[in-house]
């Protein structure tokens, strides 16, 4: 079995950036997604590594994580910025080994429409902030061959 887990960044700071990037995460962010984590830890949902994506508030999201888990590695991809397509983000994944559990820390509307096309649940409403989307994958990860495992949100 391989499992993805989709994560949406905390809540980032909401003041004015010159660099959006640059965004850090706010207080609240921080401590929401700290709970979110132990919440996942307390389920068995726990990572092999994290993949995210550059931009600062998604950065420190699986900084949050990594150390909840206990130091898992994280990978930094600039295909989890919100810039490209959810087909670029498959191929990323498509090698994964059985056994793996990779959490992939990005942005909407990417991570809502991943989410939409892995599996046959649909998010209608965005996925939240600190919002986690679980799927197991008995064989190749592709479009509609996720199972549907949960959604841990705020």
């Amino acid at each position: 079995m391989k499992r993805v887990v989709l994560v949406r960044h905390a809540k980032p700071e909401s003041a004015a950036f010159t660099n959006d990037s640059e965004r850090p995460l706010s207080d609240e962010g921080r401590q929401v997604h700290e709970k979110i984590s132990h919440e996942l830890r307390q389920q068995n949902i726990v990572p092999t590594k994290i993949i995210t994506s550059p931009l600062l508030r998604a950065r420190q999201t699986a900084e949050i994580m990594s150390k909840v888990f206990d130091g898992v590695p994280i990978q930094e991809s600039a295909i989890l910025d919100g810039t490209h397509s959810v087909d670029e983000i498959v191929e990323t994944i498509a090698d994964m080994e059985h056994g793996e559990s990779i959490f992939l820390v990005g942005h909407d509307p990417n991570m809502t429409q991943f989410v939409n096309k892995l599996g046959s649940e649909k998010v209608t409403e965005g996925v939240h902030k600190s919002g986690c989307v679980v799927f197991d994958f008995p064989d190749e990860i592709s479009f509609g061959k996720g199972q549907y495992v949960g959604y841990i949100h705020p």
